[in-house]
C-alpha cells in the first residue's frame, strides 16, 4: 500500500475518527481507488469522507482492514476528469513524496507533571501542556546499527559482519539489504477516486475549497497566549478560578429559574383556593337544593358543574398537590401542653380525614401509607410532616372519624391503608368461597378440581397493585389457608390447602 497512506478502523462512526480542531465536510459512497492508475483490488467498493484535515476511505466489505487514511497535507495538485461511457467520473490527486514528519499527525500524550490528557492534534505539533505548559518530553529513538554489523531478532544481540546465525542463541541472522542505486524519476505518485453512483462534482468542490483553506496549516492563534498564560502554578490557579466562576454563574442562573417557578407557584396556590372555595359553594347549594323544604322554591343554577367536572377538578387538584383550600394545619411554637397536643393530632386527623374522603384514595381498595403521606405533603406545602406525626394522625382518623377504611402492617412490613373488604378475614373468605373445598376421595382426585391463583388474576378481581396481591396471598399462605406451587419457570400460584380439613388416619 502507498506509504502516504494510514491504515483507520472504518468499523466506529466516521464522526468517532475526527479529532478535536477537524471537521466533516461531505460524504459520498459508491467509490473505488486507484494506486497509480492501477485499480487498488482491496478498495473498490466503499465510502470517502472529506475533512478539514484528511480524506477518509471507508471500506464496505471489510472495514476494519481496508479502511484507509489520506492527509490533504501531501496533495500537490488535484485534477477532475468527467466519466465517457462506460467509464465513471474521477478525481485524481497528485501526491508529495512520503513524509514521516510527526508534524503531521501529532498523537495525544498524557502530561508527566499534571496528568493532563492533551487531545491528538492534526496540524502543528504541540510542544507545551494546555493546562499546566510543561515541556512535552522527546521521543525516544534508538541509534541504528552500523552498517557492517547486524542484530539478532530473537536477543537483540549485535553480530559481525558475514554471520549467518547468532553468536549467543544460534537464530538464524536476516540477510543484509543490498545497496540499492538511486535513480531519479520524474514519474508522478498519484490516487484516483472513482466516482460510480454519482456525487462527484458536488465532492470535488468540497475538496477543491478544503485543499485551498489548509486547515493543518492555520495557526490556533487563541491557543498559543492559553498556553503561555497556563504555564506553572498560576495557569493551574487560572483554570480553577475560571471553572469556579463558570460554576457560580450556573448556580445563579439556577436560583432565578427558582425564583420564577416560585412566583408560579404562589399563582397556582390562588388558583387553587379559587377552585376549592367554588367546589364547596356548589356542594352547599347541592345539599341546599336537595333538601324537601327548598327542592320547589330553589331551583338548580344552570351554570353549575355538572357531577363528572367537579370530579375531575378534584383529581386535578389532588395531582397538583394543591387541596387544602384553608392551609395546613400547624403546630403552635408555645403549645407544651398534652391538651395542645392532643388537639393538634384532632385537627391534623380531620385535615386527612377530609382528604381520604374526598377521593384521596382515588377509587382504589388499597393504598400504601408512603403514597398517602406524600400526597399531604404536598398538599401541605412547606409545612411538612414528620412519619410519626402523619402515623399518628391517620391512626385517630380511621378509628375516630368513621371513614370505613382499616390499616393493616403486611409481611413485607408496608402498612397500607385499605377498604373493609381488603380485610384479611373478608379477603380470606372471598378467596375461599372461589375454591371449591376438597370431596372424599383420593388425593388426586382432588387434585384435578383445584382452583390455582396467581397474583395478577388477584390483582384483576379485588383492583389492587400486582405487589400488593403477592403480599394478601401470602398473608392467607401464612394462615395455612393456603399453599403454593411454583411453577418451572419461576411464577408462583395458590390454591386451597385441602391438607387442612383432610383427616389422618395413622396409615
Amino acid at each position: 500500500m502507498l506509504a502516504w497512506l494510514q491504515s483507520v478502523d472504518g468499523s466506529i462512526p466516521p464522526h468517532a475518527l475526527l479529532v478535536a480542531e477537524e471537521r466533516l465536510l461531505a460524504t459520498q459512497n459508491g467509490v473505488g481507488l486507484y494506486d497509480n492508475g492501477q485499480k487498488s483490488p482491496n478498495h473498490q467498493q466503499g465510502t470517502v469522507h472529506v475533512t478539514s484535515h484528511r480524506l477518509l476511505y471507508i471500506d464496505d466489505a471489510r472495514p476494519e482492514l481496508c479502511s484507509l487514511a489520506l492527509q490533504l497535507s501531501t496533495v500537490a495538485q488535484s485534477e477532475y476528469y468527467n466519466g465517457f461511457l462506460t467509464s465513471s467520473s474521477k478525481v485524481e490527486l497528485v501526491l508529495n513524496s512520503a513524509s514521516t514528519d510527526d508534524d503531521d499527525d501529532d498523537e495525544g500524550w498524557t502530561c508527566a507533571i499534571c496528568a493532563h490528557e492533551n487531545p491528538r492534534s492534526l496540524g502543528q505539533r504541540r510542544t507545551h501542556c494546555a493546562l499546566c505548559g510543561a515541556v512535552r518530553p522527546a521521543k525516544s529513538t534508538s541509534a541504528p546499527a552500523p552498517a557492517n554489523e547486524l542484530q539478532c531478532t530473537v536477543c537483540t544481540f549485535i553480530n559481525v559482519q558475514g554471520a549467518t546465525s547468532c553468536e549467543i542463541c544460534g537464530t538464524p541472522l536476516p540477510l543484509p539489504k543490498p545497496k540499492s542505486i538511486p535513480t531519479q524519476t520524474n514519474e508522478r505518485q498519484t490516487m484516483k477516486i472513482s466516482f460510480r453512483k454519482g456525487g462527484d462534482k458536488a465532492f470535488y468542490a468540497v475538496l477543491k475549497k478544503a485543499l485551498q483553506a489548509k486547515a493543518w496549516k492555520v495557526t490556533q492563534a487563541a491557543d498559543l497566549p492559553r498556553a503561555e498564560q497556563g504555564a506553572g502554578i498560576s495557569g493551574i490557579l487560572n483554570a480553577v478560578e475560571s471553572n469556579t466562576s463558570a460554576s457560580t454563574d450556573s448556580v445563579a442562573s439556577a436560583l432565578k429559574d427558582l425564583e420564577a417557578l416560585t412566583a408560579q407557584a404562589k399563582s397556582m396556590v390562588a388558583l387553587a383556593s379559587t377552585l376549592s372555595a367554588k367546589l364547596q359553594q356548589q356542594s352547599a347549594q347541592s345539599s341546599l337544593s336537595s333538601s324537601p323544604s327548598s327542592r320547589s322554591s330553589t331551583p338548580l343554577s344552570s351554570s353549575a358543574p355538572t357531577p363528572d367536572a367537579t370530579s375531575f377538578i378534584q383529581r386535578s387538584l389532588y395531582n397538583m398537590g394543591l387541596t387544602l383550600s384553608e392551609g395546613p394545619v400547624v403546630q403552635s411554637s408555645d403549645s407544651n401542653s398534652s391538651g395542645d397536643e392532643r388537639r393538634y393530632l384532632d385537627e391534623l386527623a380531620a385535615e386527612v380525614g377530609g382528604l381520604l374522603s374526598d377521593g384521596l384514595m382515588g377509587g382504589r381498595g388499597m393504598v400504601g401509607l408512603d403514597e398517602i403521606w406524600c400526597a399531604w405533603n404536598r398538599a401541605r406545602g412547606v409545612a411538612l410532616l414528620a412519619p410519626e406525626t402523619f402515623i399518628a394522625a391517620l391512626q385517630k382518623a380511621v378509628t375516630g372519624r368513621g371513614l370505613g377504611l382499616g390499616m393493616r402492617t403486611l409481611k413485607s412490613g408496608l402498612i397500607v391503608l385499605h377498604e373493609p373488604r381488603l380485610s384479611h378475614a373478608s379477603f380470606c373468605a372471598r378467596l375461599l368461597s372461589s375454591t371449591p373445598p376438597p370431596f372424599s376421595g383420593t388425593v388426586e382426585d382432588t387434585r384435578d378440581t383445584q382452583v390455582w391463583h396467581t397474583p395478577l388474576d388477584v390483582a384483576a378481581r379485588e383492583d389492587v397493585a400486582v405487589a400488593l396481591a403477592a403480599q394478601l396471598l401470602q398473608a392467607a399462605e401464612d394462615d395455612g389457608l393456603l399453599w403454593r406451587d411454583v411453577e418451572p419457570f419461576g411464577g408462583v400460584r395458590w390454591t386451597r390447602n385441602v391438607l387442612k380439613d383432610w383427616t389422618w388416619d395413622g396409615d
